[in-house]
């Protein structure tokens, strides 16, 4: 591996690192004051309030990908934010995903 890879990979790592802290960090900051505070939509009354938080995530998520993207370091939106999903394990509890199913793996990073 030369060293553009190197750093590219190092880039890539950074920003796996930040999806799963931004993502750990800006749940406990919902729960702790804007869980009180949401309110219900229409047409989505049979969604918890925590299965809302993490449909929010996912939208911030949806965006047009470059066609040039496999030139630039970054994963793809789509792998970066599932893999921080898999890594939530209040995302799985609000989803009840089946321990060892695909978005809820028994081996999971942890950062802090």
């Amino acid at each position: 591996m030369d060293s553009h890879d190197m750093n590219a990979a190092k880039e890539g790592l950074y920003e796996n690192i930040a999806d799963h802290v931004g993502l750990k960090v800006a749940y406990e900051a919902w729960k702790a004051n804007g869980e009180k505070t949401s309110a219900r939509m229409p047409g989505l009354e049979k969604y918890s309030q925590d299965q809302l938080f993490f449909l929010a995530y996912t939208q911030g998520w949806c965006a047009l990908r470059s066609k040039s993207y496999k030139l630039q370091p970054h994963m793809e939106e789509r792998i970066r934010m599932l893999g921080s999903l898999q890594n939530s394990p209040e995302f799985a509890e609000a989803w009840k995903c089946p321990t060892t199913s695909f978005m809820n793996p028994p081996d999971k990073c942890t950062i802090w």
